[in-house]
């Protein structure tokens, strides 16, 4: 169960979980650049939209052929993603400032508003404060008039002066309380004045979003002590250096994934499909100094010449069969070992590696007591 999903699911899962962010990281990219050159905003999504897919094209292919490529065009591809990765980094900054901008320039406009409402209801709290001074004050001369009132009734004792007096101030308190009850009214409407402002601030600061937004940064601001701008600044610095970075990474990965699940695979000499675990053989130029000595002046081998000689003599033949004879027996030998070591070095079980390379020991035991045979016929004297 695990081999299947090794095999079949996690590589898939690793390629939908790269394109999950490449893709997005592509979105964010766009909208960012688009913003910054809003003055051609069709033509940026276009071109950063071709150039989002290739480099996810030229970071499969470096992984794919990297062996394969000559290094000038694997300096270039590999710093054309790298500038790339920089590209889409700085579309996503700018797609992520301009988002915390416009949630900034909403709370600067609500943050206007409540001071706004601020300084109305201190204004009139302060006319409030003003009207409960002058109403303490028209209590005091009501209190004061009313203890005159009351000195005269039971004071004077010229009874028509105490009249005209008493009289006076009677007329002297009615103003007053009318004044007193005037300055309550003004009292009143002032209350609910401030109370209707404060109605109206707490519904303003609640109806908004922007504090919900902007919370969690305002918190992380103020444990850390960093101006709001620059905590955001860093955040969004972290975001972008995780951000496509880690697309390509999956990328790449899940090139590797898929290539552990289906290796590539090639025909053995048995017609076999074994997986190629051997990197391709490169060939080199071959240098002139290790080239060896094939001039004309190569000794010859008189004792080799001298044996054809004689059983050339005993025999009554020019000799030239066992030579053709014995060259084609020593190719087929040849071809055996060649095959031994092949099957050697392959992927197959040890017992059938076993098993096939018995079978060729003996072929070539066969050939070799076959060319024994012939060696012995050819020397033989017959009289």
């Amino acid at each position: 169960m695990f081999r299947i999903i090794r095999k079949a699911i996690f590589p898939l899962l690793i390629t939908v979980t790269a394109l999950a962010i490449s893709g997005s990281a592509a979105t964010f990219s766009v909208i960012g650049l688009s913003k910054l050159f809003a003055g051609a905003s069709l033509a940026v999504i276009i071109m950063t939209g071709t150039l989002e897919a290739s480099k996810l094209v030229v970071a499969s292919l470096l992984h794919q052929y990297w062996s394969s490529l000559n290094r000038l065009l694997k300096t270039y591809l590999t710093l054309a993603v790298v500038v790339l990765i920089m590209i889409t980094s700085m579309g996503i900054y700018g797609y992520l400032s301009a988002a915390y901008q416009e949630t900034a320039n909403k709370e600067g406009i609500t943050q206007k508003e409540l001071a706004i409402f601020d300084s109305r209801i201190e204004n009139y709290k302060n006319q409030k404060s003003s009207r409960e001074e002058t109403a303490n004050s028209v209590q005091e001369r009501i209190t004061q008039l009313n203890e005159g009132i009351n000195n005269i009734e039971y004071s004077w004792v010229d009874r028509d002066g105490a009249a005209q007096q008493r009289e006076l101030l009677s007329t002297q308190l009615e103003l007053a309380n009318e004044e007193y009850l005037r300055v309550s009214n003004d009292i009143s409407k002032l209350d609910s004045t401030i109370l209707s402002l404060e109605n109206e601030r707490f519904e303003t600061e609640i109806s908004s979003d922007i504090a919900a937004e902007l919370g969690p940064l305002k918190y992380i601001s103020k444990i850390s002590g960093w101006e709001m701008d620059k905590t955001v600044n860093i955040l969004i610095l972290i975001i972008v250096f995780v951000f496509d970075p880690l697309a390509i990474c999956l990328v790449l990965a899940a090139n590797f994934a898929f290539g552990k699940a289906f290796p590539k695979r090639r025909e053995n000499i048995y017609g076999e499909k074994v997986v190629i675990t051997q990197t391709p053989i490169v060939e080199l130029e071959a240098d002139p100094d290790d080239l060896p000595d094939l001039g004309e002046n190569k000794p010859v081998l008189w004792e080799e010449e001298d044996e054809r000689i004689d059983v050339i003599g005993q025999n009554g033949n020019t000799g030239l069969h066992y030579d053709e004879e014995s060259n084609s027996t020593d190719k087929e030998i040849e071809k055996i070992n060649s095959k031994i070591q092949k099957i050697k070095n392959s992927n197959l079980s040890p017992f059938r590696q076993n098993k096939k390379v018995d079978t060729l020991n003996r072929q070539k035991q066969n050939l070799l007591g076959k060319k024994k045979n012939k060696e012995d016929d050819d020397l033989t004297i017959i009289y």
